[in-house]
């Protein structure tokens, strides 16, 4: 089924940008990522001086400290009961204030270059949907006009098809898609992304080193002391005693 669009693709509408995000200390939680992750999640950090042609709109959840935000973005707390409801909450927001072209991104794709946003809001001018697919099927970008943010609605998110989905709410050839990228839901990504040519992949390999030897020793660590109690509950001698005793 296709929606068809109430208003055409012009050049003069507003445009926003909504990034989607949870509080990052929640967000490295959520994803059962430890804390040495945050630098990947952080990457995606984009204000109106980086954009200057649309205004930023961050969506994100309670805990996040607004003063940390610089004065060219715009603050919301998210709304709704599902991550479906809250993001098409974010998008009636918008439309709400005026905005007739709006480019939605998360903070899990390191890659996301802000030429990619560039391209979609351009892109917009030709067609009504521009996605970047991320590598299993989910986006990493959505860009639509505010009239056509019907064809949100009751998408399967964080299944793997929404790319699809969306695509298929349009007819042939109105929708734009952009470079398939790696995002980060789960550590399998991280080490996906470590065997890349992504320009994040030597800080991917020295998270997953660093995190690898921590849990490396810590069990080495945990083992030995569990040696210990053990020949202690048995009253065995020392291993020096013991190997005097032997000689």
């Amino acid at each position: 089924m296709t929606v068809e669009s109430a208003v055409p693709p012009n050049q003069t509408q507003k445009k926003a940008l909504l990034v989607f995000a949870t509080a990052l200390e929640l967000d490295l939680v959520q994803r059962k990522f430890p804390k040495a992750f945050r630098p990947l999640l952080a990457a995606c950090s984009f204000d109106q001086n980086h954009l200057p042609e649309a205004d930023v709109h961050l969506f994100t959840t309670p805990g996040f400290i607004p003063d940390r935000l610089g004065s060219k973005v715009n603050h919301h707390y998210q709304k709704g009961n599902s991550f479906g409801e809250c993001l098409e909450q974010a998008v009636e927001t918008l439309a709400g204030l005026g905005y007739g072209k709006i480019v939605i991104i998360g903070r899990d794709c390191p890659d996301l270059e802000l030429s990619d946003i560039q391209e979609a809001f351009a892109a917009l001018d030709s067609h009504r949907l521009v996605l970047g697919p991320d590598h299993r099927g989910g986006c990493y970008l959505i860009a639509l006009q505010a009239a056509d943010r019907g064809c949100l609605h009751h998408i399967r998110w964080r299944q793997n098809t929404d790319c699809r989905e969306l695509q298929e709410r349009f007819a042939l050839g109105e929708t734009r898609l952009l470079t398939v990228k790696i995002d980060l839901d789960t550590v399998a990504d991280v080490h996906l992304l470590a065997r890349s040519g992504s320009r994040w992949q030597p800080l991917a390999v020295f998270l997953l080193t660093v995190i690898a030897f921590y849990f490396t020793g810590f069990q080495t660590l945990w083992s030995n002391l569990s040696r210990r109690q053990e020949r202690a509950r048995w009253q065995l001698p020392p291993p020096s005693l013991a190997s005097a005793n032997r000689t």
